[in-house]
């Protein structure tokens, strides 16, 4: 059957002689037509209308001249090569009847939830949205950067199925919800929304075998211990005054705990430190008797709040400046036994609101306390990203402890985390990267308002 009525629109199908200036621009005048009609009908071999698409990689879908290139380069229709636009066309339509092939140009669209990085001297991508990883070819690599920079590029069949069966690229874009954090935020988020393990059909008797499997392979080795210990002299503390703390009730510490920002210098007595340290991060359980009696090993720390685990990877670092009996520096807490060790001796009343992004109503605590995080306690019993939450709840578990115990003190209390982790690290002499920063709290005595002088004259004046 003929397969040739194709129709061009504006375009004359005389045929064309020899080349001069007038025929020139007759030829770029169908060029131009031709350009405009991104889809021409046809007839296919079965009859019924059919459109001719162009994988094109432009936004204006236009016939492109890599498929102009292809088509002419097959060796059964060099016979037109140098015709006019109308046996051009017609060409292309045989071609497509005779081998039943249509360049169809479908817009190609990359995750945006991908990262990249390298490992053990190969590049892996990481589909952080969904938990699956995989270790890229080359060519993989080159065709994800391409159709990231041009979404119509012409396709490559075989290699694009593979990506979109693995949900890397799709011919419709992929939802992006709202977020406002930046790109590390949302990685560290939906990375960590998808647990590593799942024991939700299992029969208490299972989870219970698995669990116990769990803790022999990760705690085989004898000499470890959860708690930490800093080099330097040691420096005993007064017992802790918990009469104190009995008399006031749960209540009345909530209802009088409230972020001072106007400390006013006065200092605080080596027993209300005590106290304090000792109520927020002491172990005041003592031993886990109940564990050896079970024939266990004691890996677990008990303090005032929890922690996931038993681990309480939270350690404080006192920063005393107005101390009753205590030398400005900073200090480590041993709270197995209540006492403390020297790290440095730097009085920091005058630069900590330097550390603190400058925060001006920190000048006038009496004392802070850095709380840092010990992560390899963590990742050694749970070693997936998910587990990172857990000294971020740890600390918030520990703050209001803090807080609630300098309440019921009748001290007034601080907190910040706006400070550089590096900094504070170097403060702390803590060279290794597995411990880190996370929170400051600072105490002392004060008026309790939330607006600091500067602030009210600063608002007097505008």
């Amino acid at each position: 059957m003929n397969c040739f009525p194709l129709r061009i629109r504006n375009c004359r199908s005389q045929k064309l002689k020899k080349t001069n200036h007038k025929q020139t621009e007759r030829r770029k005048y169908e060029k131009s037509q031709f350009r405009s009609r991104p889809h021409l009908p046809v007839c296919s071999r079965y009859g019924s209308p059919q459109r001719i698409h162009f994988a094109v990689p432009c936004s204006s879908r236009q016939p492109h001249p890599q498929v102009i290139r292809r088509i002419l380069a097959e060796p059964r229709f060099q016979f037109g090569r140098k015709r006019g636009l109308r046996e051009f066309a017609q060409q292309l339509a045989l071609m497509i009847m005779l081998t039943d092939c249509h360049f169809v140009s479908t817009r190609l669209y990359v995750n945006p939830g991908l990262f990249f990085f390298i490992e053990n001297n190969a590049l892996y991508l990481w589909d952080y949205a969904n938990g699956a990883q995989f270790e890229l070819e080359e060519r993989c690599v080159a065709r994800i950067a391409q159709i990231a920079a041009n979404p119509d590029v012409a396709p490559d069949a075989e290699l694009d199925e593979e990506l979109k069966a693995n949900n890397i690229i799709a011919e419709k874009p992929f939802p992006r919800p709202e977020w406002g954090f930046g790109k590390p935020a949302e990685i560290f988020h939906f990375a960590t929304r998808h647990p590593h393990f799942s024991l939700s059909e299992s029969t208490p008797e299972e989870f219970t075998a698995a669990y116990v499997e769990a803790s022999e392979d990760q705690f085989s080795d004898p000499e470890y211990s959860l708690r930490v210990r800093r080099d330097g002299p040691r420096i005993a503390l007064p017992s802790p005054d918990l009469e104190r703390l009995r008399t006031v009730s749960l209540w009345d510490s909530l209802k009088a705990r409230r972020s001072c920002r106007t400390f006013d210098g006065t200092p605080i007595s080596l027993v209300e430190i005590s106290t304090l340290l000792y109520a927020s991060f002491g172990e005041v359980h003592g031993p886990w008797t109940h564990l050896a009696e079970n024939g266990l090993r004691e890996l677990g720390i008990r303090r005032t709040s929890p922690s996931g685990g038993g681990i309480h990877p939270s350690q404080a670092y006192l920063i005393a400046m107005q101390v009753e009996g205590l030398e400005p520096g900073v200090y480590f807490y041993n709270g197995d036994v209540n006492d403390m060790t020297l790290i440095s001796s730097v009085d920091s009343s005058t630069s900590l609101p330097s550390y603190l992004g400058g925060q001006p109503f920190v000048s006038g605590a009496a004392a802070g306390v850095f709380v840092t995080s010990v992560l390899n306690r963590v990742w050694k019993k749970y070693p997936h990203s998910r587990a990172y939450r857990i000294p971020l709840l740890d600390i918030g578990h520990l703050s209001q402890t803090f807080h609630l115990a300098a309440a019921a003190l009748g001290l007034r209390s601080w907190l910040t985390a706006a400070f550089d982790d590096q900094q504070i690290s170097a403060l702390l002499k803590i060279a290794d990267y597995t411990e880190n920063p996370f929170l400051f709290l600072a105490v002392g005595h004060g008026s309790g308002d939330q607006l600091w002088p500067e602030l009210v004259n600063f608002l007097k004046i505008h």
